[in-house]
């Protein structure tokens, strides 16, 4: 098996590959002794390597005999597309080159709220999500009196669908000690989600604040 996209080649995994249909090792060739008569079932593979590439991506199967001239060759195409995952809920802030989802919590009390997550691509796609506390972040680092968590956290979205997922915002210390002109900042925490078996990975920035 072969690919023919040179921005392909470099890469150190197969991109198209075969096995047997009873084994699980994957290669670009496959050698079998066959008796008379007999038949053998083989499977094929594709992995898009971890670079970002949208389009076609090209490959041959190529089945020959040892000692004998000429092959028969099967040609492979497979379109690769990004999914475009969103929240409805984002908005564009002045002053900020990325948009982020607005929440309100009172004081002193834990709140939950359904967050919408979009998926605009043709393809199902099964999202894993956390918050993820970016350590050393100066810009980003979330403000130690909130928590946030997300469930469930791992949600299938249909193609051109939409799935809910609920966000939980609680304090994570007491805010006694807590200056009000600290306490009235808004606080900056990051979702992630993963697409599985995918190496995808969307974010969103949630603006939350105290009132």
């Amino acid at each position: 098996m072969s690919c023919f996209n040179p921005e392909l080649q470099d890469t150190e995994e197969y991109v198209y590959s075969v096995r047997r249909s009873h084994l699980y090792d994957y290669n670009d060739k496959h050698y079998l002794i066959m008796a008379p008569y007999s038949c053998a079932a083989f499977k094929f593979a594709l992995k898009v390597p971890n670079v970002k590439f949208t389009g076609q991506i090209s490959g041959q199967v190529k089945i020959g005999i040892q000692g004998l001239p000429g092959s028969y060759t099967l040609n492979l195409t497979t379109d690769v597309a990004i999914p475009k995952i969103f929240c409805p809920k984002e908005l564009g802030f002045s002053g900020l080159d990325y948009k982020v989802i607005k929440l309100a919590v009172k004081e002193g009390k834990k709140q939950d709220f359904k967050l919408p997550i979009r998926n605009n691509s043709q393809a199902p796609v099964t999202l894993e999500l956390e918050f993820y506390d970016p350590q050393g972040s100066c810009e980003l680092q979330a403000k130690p009196m909130i928590d946030c968590l997300v469930h469930p956290n791992v949600i299938n979205i249909a193609p051109n669908g939409t799935t809910l997922t609920t966000v939980t915002v609680k304090p994570f210390r007491m805010l006694s000690g807590i200056k009000t002109q600290e306490k009235t900042k808004p606080a900056r925490k990051i979702m992630v989600g993963r697409v599985r078996d995918s190496a995808l990975v969307y974010s969103f920035v949630f603006w939350i604040e105290l009132y």
